[in-house]
């Protein structure tokens, strides 16, 4: 998806990976249902934790993503061991992280957090969208497209096509550049909207990444 241009993220990769990997060893050794969901969460952390660099929020992640509403006790140890241990690999791979630099923290103030409440329901109603739209589009290429290889084909030439009326590559990949530049300087307001939507045609398509 990266190589060729997808508007993809990289977290749903690694956790799909470890989780898939992590399962290989339920059966070897003989692992019960609750001792198997603690694998994958245990996974999940891991591979949350290691791609971004923040194992704290990776084992949170797992916990959380794995049960949605309830939180597994037994699983809490294993699942931050894992992001840890996971982290440091990939450090001694000598892996780089983006970092992302904040050049203030603003005060506590009512007005501050009167915004960062409608901030906060503005991003919900942007997850909202983006998770609706994404399961329309979907829908709606293996309906018009029954042969499953054929869809990120057609998706692929779809963002090709985009992306050259557009002019810019702006859009596609992970998009770090732009949310570097977003911590100094102001962006146009559409940014956020044209990333969206390269990203719902890129995933409803088949193409895989940070759904």
């Amino acid at each position: 998806t990266h190589l060729f241009g997808g508007s993809a993220g990289r977290e749903g990769t690694a956790l799909q990976m470890a989780g898939a990997i992590a399962d290989q060893f339920s059966k070897p050794f003989r692992l019960i249902e609750s001792e198997r969901k603690i694998l994958i969460i245990a996974a999940i952390a891991a591979g949350f934790g290691s791609v971004f660099g923040t194992p704290l929020a990776g084992a949170i992640f797992g916990l959380e993503v794995f049960l949605v509403g309830r939180l597994k006790y037994d699983a809490i140890f294993p699942a931050f061991a894992s992001a840890i241990i996971a982290d440091l690999v990939t450090k001694l791979w000598q892996t780089q992280h983006t970092h992302y630099h904040i050049h203030f923290i603003p005060n506590i103030s009512v007005l501050n957090i009167i915004y960062a409440i409608i901030a906060g329901i503005a991003f919900g109603w942007c997850a909202a969208i983006f998770s609706k739209t994404i399961h329309f589009t979907s829908s709606v290429f293996k309906l018009k497209i029954k042969f499953a290889p054929f869809r990120p084909l057609v998706g692929g030439v779809i963002v090709a096509l985009a992306i050259g009326a557009i002019g810019t590559t702006k859009y596609i990949g992970l998009g770090i550049p732009t949310i570097v530049a977003s911590f100094n300087e102001q962006l146009p307001a559409y940014d956020f909207a044209l990333k969206m939507a390269f990203t719902i045609l890129t995933l409803a398509a088949g193409f895989k990444g940070g759904e």
